[in-house]
């Protein structure tokens, strides 16, 4: 439960951005502020991802003490000792990065997968850790020589992931009963964002009409959202059936903002202005 919990509230970053820019929305309030939510909420969601699998891989309260300890250690070897290195490692001398920093990024990655799945998590939990301790202050260009060749191979890898992710979906699954818990997961998975985003965009100052984007928007879940089913999978939390309903529910949630944002008209919706002061909450009787 706690899982499925965690796992709805996913927004799928990168395929959040790219709507938002081919909606023309990048330099409206509500893209910036659907950007930022995504952004915060998407980290506080993979965290509590992290202490729910600890939780499931332990399996008793005996192994939850050393899932626990060991999952602290190794966190505590990559803020302590992994970060510092990196941050001299990826320290540009005359202007240029060393020749083999890629290599060691690349092992760095595959090495903490490796130590997480050995402490009993999956794998992709390691290597989200190492992504967050890597150095901030790196620079537009130098982030960019990193990022480029990762992109190259993420392309040439994501069809594989989808395929695989489509061969173990088995919709014949869905019938009888479980057709009314697909609807009871498209139904939370959808009011818990939609309504949420839309009353705090309201209690913020947004419109109504932007107030409903930011819910499209942030209801939107994609590509993070099937990797995190996935690790569900490896970690014995889904079986089958659950598995099928929520990749389900993930392109159902994104396909609708494929249908409702291109009519969104952005020349109607208030501009982002980021030196603006911040519009005052509605009072109690306003609101």
């Amino acid at each position: 439960m706690l899982f499925v919990g965690a796992a709805m509230a996913i927004t799928a970053f990168p395929v959040l951005a790219r709507i938002v820019t081919d909606c023309g929305l990048r330099k409206k309030r509500v893209g910036a502020l659907a950007l930022a939510s995504a952004a915060v909420g998407d980290l506080i969601a993979w965290c509590l991802l992290v202490v729910v699998s600890v939780i499931a891989a332990a399996g008793g309260p005996g192994r939850l003490v050393q899932v626990a300890a060991l999952s602290a250690v190794h966190a505590a070897v990559l803020i302590l000792v992994v970060r510092p290195l990196l941050r001299r490692l990826l320290r540009p001398r005359d202007g240029r990065l060393l020749g083999h920093v890629l290599p060691v990024l690349a092992a760095g990655v595959l090495a903490s997968g490796y130590a997480a799945a050995a402490i009993g998590l999956d794998g992709i939990f390691g290597a989200f850790a190492f992504g967050l301790i890597m150095p901030r202050d790196l620079g537009h260009e130098l982030s960019e020589r990193i990022g480029a060749p990762v992109r190259q191979v993420t392309t040439l890898l994501m069809p594989v992931f989808f395929v695989t992710t489509g061969l173990s979906v088995d919709i014949t699954r869905i019938a009888g009963g479980a057709l009314l818990e697909l609807a009871g997961i498209l139904a939370v998975a959808c009011l818990g964002k939609m309504a949420a985003a839309y009353v705090s965009g309201r209690l913020i100052g947004l419109s109504r009409r932007d107030s409903r984007l930011l819910g499209f928007l942030m209801n939107t879940r994609g590509l993070t959202e099937l990797v995190i089913l996935n690790a569900g999978v490896t970690l014995g939390v889904l079986d089958q059936s659950m598995f099928t309903m929520m990749v389900i529910m993930a392109l159902v949630t994104t396909g609708m903002a494929g249908f409702v944002l291109p009519a969104a008209e952005p020349e109607r919706l208030a501009p982002f202005d980021p030196v603006a002061p911040a519009r005052a909450v509605p009072s109690r009787s306003a609101a």
